[in-house]
């Protein structure tokens, strides 16, 4: 991030192994992978599908898609990925990659799980001062647990 460049982050409360967490998420990711669960969820055909789905999120099914017709009959079955939390990114597993550094050591818990490699936890008593300090590094933060709780395939 440059030192003008401000990203917006969208942060809510939600379990992460069992313990009540704060989760943050850059917007545009966040909003875009709700918008690939809602595809996913309501579409009937896999044109229906391809017109829902952010564009950016389809290029990973690109080699998958090019031989599906759009009257083809759809089901989330089918994404590659999709039912193991691969597809679309897995929010909580992504953070350690572009949460600040400094914030990680300082505030966060790195939990190795069985299935999805290692997730950043926040505690949720540290959620004021983890936000002061990312508005201070430049981010402009957001509370909303349902875009969260979406973004994250609940």
């Amino acid at each position: 991030m440059s030192k003008t460049e401000k990203l917006a982050i969208v942060f809510g409360v939600m379990p992460i192994d069992g313990v009540e967490s704060v989760v943050f998420i850059l917007e545009n990711d966040a909003r875009e992978n709700a918008m690939a669960y809602a595809a996913a969820s309501s579409s009937e055909t896999w044109g229906e599908f391809r017109e829902r789905c952010p564009k950016s999120l389809l290029e990973y099914l690109e080699d998958e898609l090019a031989s599906i017709d759009d009257q083809t009959p759809f089901s989330d079955d089918q994404i590659p990925g999709y039912h193991d939390g691969f597809w679309p990114a897995f929010p909580e597993r992504d953070l350690a990659d572009w949460f600040p550094h400094d914030l990680q050591k300082q505030y966060g818990v790195l939990l190795d799980t069985a299935h999805d490699g290692s997730i950043l936890q926040f505690d949720v008593d540290h959620q004021e001062i983890l936000v002061r300090q990312l508005i201070g590094k430049g981010y402009s933060c957001v509370r909303d647990d349902a875009l969260i709780w979406t973004a994250c395939g609940y």
